[in-house]
């Protein structure tokens, strides 16, 4: 969209704000090719789900020039609370892809000591308490909790 669409019928120095959880070289290809067209482009991929959206506390994770991220907090901040400049093109990738990461790793954790506990006949509540007052608290335990009950 952006090579067909976007950069050719953009105002020279126009600003893109690109809000997609995608691959970071994917991104710099589309930012070398927006300096191309003489358009300005950051990445800024987003954490927070809906629930974030509708509070307007986001996190947004932005590569590019620090004059553009400049550009585009203007506009974020009305969407996010969380505005921080990852460095160059494709940087916001880069922090989103090790954030997901991370959570899906701690996902996978708290999914597996939830049915293990499950199975070797510890109440639910009981472990899911414990867990979210020691070291394995996390926010897929103490927010997202994939266990039932």
């Amino acid at each position: 969209v952006y090579l067909s669409s976007v950069f050719p019928a953009a105002a020279e120095g126009t600003l893109c704000i690109d809000c997609s959880t995608i691959d970071p070289n994917t991104t710099r290809e589309l930012a070398g090719a927006a300096q191309e067209a003489k358009v300005r482009m950051v990445d800024a991929p987003v954490s927070g789900g809906v629930g974030g959206a509708e509070a307007g506390t986001l996190t947004f994770m932005v590569g590019g020039s620090e004059v553009d991220f400049a550009s585009a907090s203007e506009l974020l901040v009305s969407m996010g609370k969380n505005l921080v400049h990852c460095g160059g093109a494709g940087n916001g990738q880069v922090a989103k892809i090790c954030n997901n990461l991370v959570l899906g790793i701690s996902m996978n954790a708290v999914s597996e000591a939830m049915n293990l506990g499950v199975q070797l006949g510890i109440d639910p509540h009981t472990l899911a308490g414990i867990i979210n007052t020691s070291s394995g608290r996390c926010w897929s335990s103490d927010t997202y909790n994939p266990h039932p009950g």
